[in-house]
């Protein structure tokens, strides 16, 4: 078997500071690394945030919109019931009003077929 050589002291202390810098080298390249994926995290993060916001935006405006179209429709309905009762109130006046001029009618007719019956009797006295 061969006999080892050991380092020299010098060569120590290269061999060492090469470990150093390749320690060093794999921690910045690991920085670096951890770096990209928080940034990379970072910009996904606020893509979602972002599709969240106009998602809720959306949602927000379609409820307004239905709360406007609700209210939209009642005020209708309203109005139409008004329309119709007033509609009601009109025809039972034009109602009474036809019945009174019915009765008005009937009496002036009842007033002739008296004040006929009158001169007929007078003609006939005569």
């Amino acid at each position: 078997m061969g006999r080892q050589v050991k380092p020299s002291p010098i060569e120590n202390v290269i061999h060492k500071s090469a470990e150093t810098q390749r320690d060093r080298d794999v921690k910045l390249r690991l920085l670096k690394k951890n770096k990209e994926i928080s940034i990379a995290q970072a910009k996904k993060d606020e893509t979602v945030g972002i599709a969240e916001a106009k998602k809720d935006e959306s949602i927000e405006k379609a409820e307004a919109d239905r709360d406007s179209r609700i209210k939209i429709s009642e005020a209708n309905a309203s109005a139409i019931k008004g329309e119709n009762e007033a509609k009601i109130e009109i025809a039972n006046s034009d109602a009474l009003r036809r019945e009174k001029e019915a009765e008005s009618l009937r009496i002036a007719i009842s007033a002739e077929k008296v004040q006929q019956a009158k001169s007929l009797g007078r003609s006939l006295l005569c």
